[in-house]
């Protein structure tokens, strides 16, 4: 910030103390450092900012460099470069000469200037209404002076403070809100997640699993038609291929429950001891089997079904479980 160029410091964003007390501590830099600095207050849209540029020197109106360089290449009217040096110069702006010709009057602020202070002047057209100029003269001398922005009435900053604790109540309670929208949800999916998993387990439990849950399922639900439950009959459009693993009677593929859903499906052959297919005592010239389904959007970031429907080589439930004749 001392590299002579000049930044702006937002309250709220960069302080949040006094204005005079930022501008002290910038003072106090400049001492520090050897500088001189400069500060200046602005007030917009009811947001206070101070800008704030240090220099190598400063020096008044009219003096030259500390070098002895009268040769200043001036920026502004209180900015200037020394030519020989080229040390930064901070320069102290003359008091305004007052001229009084050609029916031109000067309108001083009051009678506390005229005691020795520094002057501060207008110039009011002869027969001009000159109490308005009195007024905005004192005005133009109290930011001269003070150096702090004009603010605004008490009214009017009450409002702009309780605007602003309403915009960040606002923003705490949307943020919370958020949250809990986002919990809520979480919680959802959750729940969903596993109420599909229960019926995944409900439809294809064995009819031959016992256990009191199983047993607090048949009381409440009724048993289902023959050749269902766990039977490969219950789905339709039933894709099988023979599994990979060195496991005879075992096949995976997929099929449609009764609801229309996508079922990822593993068909195991009860096989007699010689490694052939067991009959089914219930279905005559069927293999007896059993059926594992679970949902396929639960594992739709591991399984492509769309390749997989694709796939023109798979078996059907007949090819499968079909017994040759005797």
């Amino acid at each position: 910030m001392a590299d002579g160029r000049a930044f702006v410091l937002v309250r709220g964003r960069d302080f949040f103390l006094n204005p005079r007390e930022v501008e002290e501590a910038a003072a106090n830099a400049a001492a520090r450092l050897g500088k001189a600095v400069q500060t200046i207050r602005t007030l917009r849209a009811s947001v206070l900012s101070i800008w704030v540029q240090f220099a190598d020197y400063r020096v008044e109106f009219g003096a030259p460099c500390p070098c002895g360089s009268d040769d200043l290449r001036r920026v502004n009217d209180q900015w200037a470069v020394c030519a020989s040096c080229e040390a930064t110069l901070l320069v102290e702006s003359r008091p305004k000469a007052s001229v009084a010709a050609g029916g031109v009057s000067v309108a001083v602020a009051d009678d506390e200037e005229r005691d020795g202070a520094e002057r501060l002047r207008i110039f009011v057209p002869e027969g001009g209404p000159v109490g308005n100029e009195r007024k905005r003269l004192a005005a133009l001398r109290g930011a001269e002076g003070d150096a702090e922005p004009k603010l605004k009435p008490a009214g009017e900053r009450k409002e702009a403070h309780a605007r602003e604790r309403e915009e960040k109540k606002a923003q705490v309670r949307e943020t919370r809100d958020e949250t809990r929208r986002e919990r809520h949800e979480a919680r959802q999916r959750q729940r969903e997640q596993q109420r599909q998993q229960r019926e995944a387990d409900r439809d294809v439990r064995p009819a031959s699993d016992s256990g009191p849950k199983l047993r607090t399922l048949r009381r409440k639900t009724p048993a289902p038609p023959q050749g269902g439950g766990g039977s490969i009959d219950r789905f339709s459009n039933v894709r099988l291929w023979p599994s990979d693993a060195q496991q005879p009677g075992r096949y995976w593929g997929y099929g449609y429950d009764p609801k229309g859903r996508l079922m990822l499906l593993e068909v195991t052959l009860e096989l007699t001891p010689d490694g052939a297919a067991a009959a089914d005592p219930g279905q005559p010239g069927r293999a007896l089997h059993s059926v594992s389904a679970v949902r396929s959007g639960l594992f739709a970031a591991a399984v492509d079904t769309d390749a997989l429907l694709a796939r023109t080589d798979g078996l059907s439930a007949d090819d499968v479980l079909g017994l040759p004749s005797r």
